[in-house]
């Protein structure tokens, strides 16, 4: 289905012969596009209403005849998941609890013809053409047009189609990096502001060491947990132009087009193989409240913007307020102002002065420099590189009365690449405590450097693993973007499902 838009603007036809065809019939004050061998591959998709064949083949479909869903599924890393079934796929295991967008749905009707929804829909044509075609258009037209609800196979995220508000959000997105960049002008010698950017993410995925991005001058070569940062100065200074004689500006506009023309490459430095992953629009994620909507947020993912439920926010809120520590061996301290140490030639906040100093408080083993290696088989299982270094834990301590086990990972809370790296971190360690092939070298680690004398044969129920976030908020709401909870509402659920018990400690900081 095309809006009425469409109309006003020709299709742009190429020189070469094209053999396809798209033919616009008005259909119940609705505008249809029939595409032939492809057609509609002429039209451009601005025109098309984003969410016409996904609907229409959802009020198609029954439990028992969705044969396929493609979904989009969020949590320390964007997969993109496809469920099979030739007997249906029960509806109960398509909406579950992860962060999750539909993008399409394929199955039969009632009379056992195939079909297809996206943007577009696919289905067979079994009638006679001259008799039936209107009335079949005007029938989906109508179930477009109701939108009842027969299966109810629904994502936690569901794809924003109204063009103004993503005209919105994007210039949201664009004055927010412009904004970002004036402020890194002004605080050149001072602190990165990165609370001003906690809602953006870089989305690269962890199996590539080296990430390249084009379109800003030389191949600019990112690697950090600030890479958000890096890019955002080296963008907006590719933007400046001259204001007459009142300095610089950039244009709105002009950065969503650069976001979507640079290309990120991703390198694989032990293969030495390098591909091209996407736009760096596309690999952003990006959440906004909705002016005036009180019952959603707006989340950019893989290039799209989605609403999510402000209900959905308010449970994975209130899931990390029932893991915040009210009891252990271990008493936190502060994060004062002055913890820094050198790093590529600044002055920045670090967890690790924070760690010496909990550890002196608590008399116990500090492990934040400590690393141990197992074999490829092992650093394969958790898709790290044969040259990677398993941190263990920050600190530990081993109550001998109780015969409890207490380790501790502390974060300074700068962005969600940061909290997702905390959350692999943890679920690593989990594993290699529980698993029977690993539990007795991690083990012997632990008392090598910490001095303490641990059973191997410790119990899962006497191990306690403390999440410690650094961060000027004291509130969860007001600390964690939506991402950053799932993140750790996805850690929390595989420590408690390994038979770990796990809290999380909000450290105050006396930062500015």
């Amino acid at each position: 289905m095309v809006n009425e838009n469409f109309l006003s603007n020709p299709l742009k036809m190429k020189k070469s012969i094209e053999y396809r065809a798209v033919v616009i019939l008005q259909i119940n004050r609705n505008f249809m596009a029939l595409s032939f061998n492809n057609g509609i591959l002429l039209v451009d998709r601005k025109y098309i209403r984003d969410d016409f064949g996904f609907i229409v083949a959802e009020q198609l479909l029954t439990n028992k005849t969705i044969s396929k869903v493609d979904s989009v599924e969020v949590s320390e890393t964007i997969m993109n998941i496809s469920k099979n079934s030739h007997r249906g796929i029960p509806v109960h295991s398509i909406n579950n609890s992860s962060l999750t967008a539909i993008v399409s749905i394929a199955g039969k009707d009632s009379e056992r013809k195939s079909l297809y929804g996206k943007y577009k829909l696919d289905i067979d044509f079994t009638g006679n053409i001259r008799k039936n075609l209107i009335d079949s258009l005007k029938k989906l037209s109508n179930l477009y047009r109701k939108r009842s609800k027969n299966v109810h196979v629904e994502g936690n995220l569901k794809k924003i189609a109204d063009k103004q508000i993503i005209e919105n959000l994007d210039n949201e997105l664009a004055q927010q990096i412009i904004d970002f960049y004036d402020l890194l002008y002004e605080k050149q010698k001072g602190e990165i502001p990165l609370s001003k950017v906690q809602n953006l993410f870089l989305n690269f995925g962890s199996l590539f060491e080296e990430t390249i991005i084009t379109g800003l001058g030389k191949p600019y070569t990112l690697g950090s947990e600030n890479d958000i940062v890096a890019y955002i100065e080296r963008l907006c200074r590719k933007l400046k132009q001259r204001k007459d004689n009142q300095g610089f500006e950039i244009n709105l506009n002009s950065v969503i087009t650069k976001l979507k023309r640079d290309r990120i490459f991703l390198k694989d430095m032990e293969k030495n193989v390098e591909v091209e992953s996407d736009s760096v629009f596309n690999a952003l994620i990006a959440e906004y409240p909705l002016k005036g909507d009180k019952l959603y947020k707006a989340i950019l993912i893989q290039g799209n913007w989605y609403y999510i439920s402000i209900d959905y926010y308010a449970g994975l809120k209130s899931n990390l307020e029932k893991q915040m520590r009210s009891t252990s061996n271990i008493e936190f301290i502060p994060f004062l102002k002055n913890y820094k140490e050198k790093k590529n030639g600044k002055l920045v906040y670090s967890e690790g002065v924070y760690n010496d100093k909990l550890a002196l408080a608590n008399d116990c083993g500090l492990l934040d420099k400590n690393f141990l290696k197992f074999n490829k088989e092992t650093m394969d299982k958790y898709d790290l590189k044969n040259s990677s270094k398993i941190e263990a834990c920050d600190l530990l301590k081993y109550d001998d009365s109780s015969k409890t086990l207490t380790l501790v990972h502390n974060k300074v809370h700068e962005n969600p690449s940061g909290i997702s790296h905390l959350c692999t971190q943890v679920n690593i360690c989990a594993d290699l405590i529980t698993n029977q092939d690993t539990k007795k070298e991690f083990i012997k680690f632990l008392n090598k450097e910490s001095g303490y004398n641990i059973p191997t044969n410790i119990s899962r129920d006497k191990v306690h693993i403390i999440l410690g976030i650094i961060d000027k908020q004291k509130k969860i709401g007001e600390a964690f973007s939506i991402l950053e909870m799932k993140a750790l509402n996805d850690c929390f659920n595989n420590l408690k499902n390994a038979g770990i018990l796990s809290m999380l400690e909000l450290i105050p900081t006396h930062k500015k």
